[in-house]
């Protein structure tokens, strides 16, 4: 039996290649998709100078689950911290990116792993300290842009790092706080409670440290010198959640956004405590879960931001609270060094800055893009575009054959 022999023109033969191409193309982007991207930016973050600033943007995906009862899960996370031109926002770094691949959450929103301030500069505005989701905490040099330092912490970092004055550096990692004193290379476990810890914060004069423990919302305040607990304080009633807390800039004051569950009665409030005493010197009932809190440098205006994307400026001197609508959940917070700006983190991935005093909007930018459906625009256009050339193809090779059949019947050769 003979086998025919089969010719392609140039034409079907690329047609043949790109085909194979678009096909190629479209099965990875079916098998690699992990879910939904979620981003939001977990810490902001203003240089001393007010010249730059820092920015960790937090990515992962969120799918149904298929097995047992209907849930959320967390996959392929990333998180990358930038550096950014305070005063428009137009020159982006990019310093580092980490992930981790797989399920990261069932039992809770995945969102939360990212909570908290994840990135502080040093006293001097030299260095970034910054925690991915590696066991450690990196040391950037912000003048270079290279990398320090690598100090382990033995888990993975939730969020909260903090640099006093003194040069003290705080950061916590799987509910454990650790301390790295001023002249030294290692960071050191804080000596705490049986509960873990879901957030903390330390004064700007490295004194004190505030945490909050997974007790149904214990407030402790700590000696960072001798490591004993100073206050305790009962500051809500929801467990494994995490809720803004900063210290005042002279230290004095520690705010920190609270559930309220009493009775019939239950909803959030943001609480401003005197540091040394315990007291509640202010208090105020919210709609909305505070996830970031940030002082003026005066020490006079609380900023606090939360779930439903309402920026609000508390008065402490006892002026009216200003408020006005971000447009995605406020995650992070940072006032500028002048105390003009404010500087929020969203839950869509964009840094927008805000004149601290009329709140009015001066720049956004977007960190992160979800670029899925567009790849799949970009493959139904080149699909629409190969149907389109296999046809004129066709078309032209159907006229051949006719051409040379009208020749053959002609005689012609």
């Amino acid at each position: 039996m003979r086998i025919p022999r089969i010719q392609f023109s140039l034409a079907q033969f690329l047609l043949m290649v790109s085909l194979a191409a678009i096909l190629l193309s479209a099965g990875i982007l079916y098998f690699s998709h992990a879910g939904t991207p979620i981003p939001f930016v977990s810490a902001v973050a203003f240089s001393p100078d007010g010249r730059t600033l820092a920015t960790s943007l937090y990515v992962y995906h969120v799918r149904q689950s298929n097995s047992g009862t209907p849930r959320l899960l967390g996959t392929n996370a990333s998180r990358s911290a930038f550096l950014l031109q305070a005063s428009a926002l137009d020159r982006v770094t990019l310093l580092e990116a980490t992930f981790r691949s797989g399920v990261i959450s069932v039992a809770w929103p995945v969102n939360k792993l990212g909570q908290g301030q994840s990135l502080a500069f040093s006293p001097r505005g030299d260095r970034l300290a910054f925690a991915g989701m590696c066991r450690s905490v990196s040391i950037w040099n912000v003048n270079t842009g290279r990398k320090d330092a690598e100090l382990p912490t033995g888990g993975y970092l939730s969020g909260s790092i903090a640099w006093a004055n003194n040069d003290l550096l705080m950061a916590l990692a799987d509910g454990v706080c650790f301390l790295q004193p001023p002249n030294t290379r290692g960071l050191k476990e804080l000596n705490q409670p049986q509960y873990p810890i879901t957030n903390a914060t330390l004064a700007s004069d490295g004194t004190k440290l505030a945490t909050f423990r997974d007790d149904f919302g214990k407030l402790e305040i700590w000696d960072t010198r001798t490591e004993a607990r100073l206050l305790e304080l009962n500051a809500g009633n929801y467990p494994f959640d995490k809720f803004g807390l900063i210290f005042s800039p002279d230290g004095k004051l520690l705010a920190s956004g609270v559930s309220i569950d009493s009775g019939d009665t239950s909803g959030y409030c943001i609480t401003v405590w005197d540091a040394a005493s315990g007291h509640r010197l202010h208090s105020c009932a919210i709609p909305e879960k505070t996830l970031a809190l940030a002082f003026s440098p005066d020490g006079r205006t609380l900023a606090a931001g939360g779930y439903e994307g309402t920026l609000r400026m508390l008065d402490l001197q006892g002026g009216p609270m200003r408020s006005v609508e971000n447009g995605a959940g406020i995650f992070a917070l940072a006032f500028s060094p002048d105390g003009q700006r404010v500087a929020t983190g969203g839950s869509r991935g964009q840094v927008r800055l805000w004149t601290a005093d009329t709140l009015t909007p001066l720049e956004t930018v977007v960190l992160y893009r979800d670029t899925t459906a567009l790849r799949w625009a970009m493959l139904f256009a080149a699909g629409f575009a190969w149907i389109i050339a296999a046809d004129l193809c066709i078309q032209s090779a159907k006229r051949r054959r006719r051409l040379q059949r009208r020749q053959h019947a002609a005689g012609r050769p």
